[in-house]
């Protein structure tokens, strides 16, 4: 009946000290994969605006056609006409949604089986954590009380 007892405490002490970690851990990778994300895109940027600079730099045609466009010059006579077009880069892309990690196939498997294993109400929420936290210790604590460990007996 100790035992029962016991495992009856850890079944319910052990999710209340993992999950929280492990929603803490997902958390973290996907902003991780979000950052890594941005990265990549703003390092593509940079080199696009790079090329930019250095066609700037060192071909005429590029600055003439940068101020044909962008500050509407034109040759004398040559008749200008201004077109508001959208480019692709002007709307936002959707990102990719960032998966969180998932947890080992042996832990899924054993999750499968308890319906409300990975209940973040039941388990990362505080206050209730903290009451099966300490229904946990209780339980534990009368299976120790209700069955005292036996002595060895005296030679």
């Amino acid at each position: 009946m100790f035992w029962f007892l016991f495992v009856l405490a850890a079944a319910a002490f052990v999710p209340c000290v993992l999950l929280p970690e492990w929603r803490d851990y997902q958390a973290a990778r996907v902003a991780e994969e979000v950052a890594t994300r941005e990265t990549a895109r703003l390092r593509t940027e940079l080199d696009q605006q790079r090329r930019a600079l250095e066609a700037v730099r060192s071909d005429p045609a590029v600055v003439e056609r940068m101020a044909r466009r962008e500050l509407a010059y034109g040759k004398p006579g040559e008749l200008v006409m201004a077109v508001a077009a959208t480019s692709a880069e002007d709307s936002p892309a959707l990102p990719d949604p960032v998966a969180a990690p998932s947890p080992p196939a042996a832990v899924e498997r054993i999750l499968s089986w308890i319906p409300f294993a990975a209940d973040d109400n039941l388990f990362c929420d505080p206050p209730t954590r903290r009451l099966i936290m300490g229904l946990c210790g209780a339980l534990l604590v009368s299976a120790f009380i209700l069955f005292p460990p036996r002595r060895a007996p005296a030679e």
